[in-house]
C-alpha cells in the first residue's frame, strides 16, 4: 500500500513540529552542541523516511535532490516558525544542523538501499 509508507514521514514531521512549537523551552544543562546533534538527529531521520516513502527501491539521484530542497526548505521555514514562539528564535546554525542532517540522512537511505539490491545487508 503506497500510502501506509507516508504514515512514518508524517508522523516524524508533527513530532519535530510539535518540538519547535513548545514555547519556553529550558535551556538544556548539556550545552548548545547538543542542541545541535538533536537537531541534526531529527532532519537525518526525517530524510530517510521520507526518501524511503518516495523511493522504496534504491532512490535516484533526482528524488534524492528534491527531497533535499523541500526538506532544506522546510528546515528554514520551521527556523522562520519559531520566532513567533515565546521563548524561542531562528539560529542559522539550527538550520545548518538540519540541512547536514537531511544529506546525511539521505546518503544512509541510498547505501543502505544499494547493500540490499547488492544482497549484502
Amino acid at each position: 500500500m503506497m500510502r501506509g509508507r507516508w504514515i512514518a514521514p508524517v508522523l516524524w514531521a508533527l513530532l519535530i513540529e510539535t518540538l519547535t512549537s513548545w514555547p519556553n523551552v529550558p535551556s538544556a544543562s548539556t550545552g548548545h552542541s547538543f542542541d545541535k546533534v538533536v537537531h541534526f538527529g531529527l532532519y537525518a531521520v526525517f530524510a530517510f523516511l521520507v526518501v524511503r516513502a518516495a523511493q522504496p527501491a534504491v532512490p535516484g539521484w533526482r528524488v534524492m535532490g528534491v527531497v533535499l530542497v523541500v526538506l532544506c526548505v522546510w528546515a528554514a521555514l520551521d527556523e522562520w516558525h519559531q520566532t513567533w514562539i515565546p521563548g524561542r528564535g531562528a539560529e542559522v546554525a539550527d538550520w545548518a544542523a538540519d540541512a547536514t542532517g537531511v544529506v546525511v540522512g539521505l546518503l544512509i537511505r541510498r547505501l543502505r538501499s544499494q547493500r540490499v539490491m547488492m544482497g549484502v545487508a
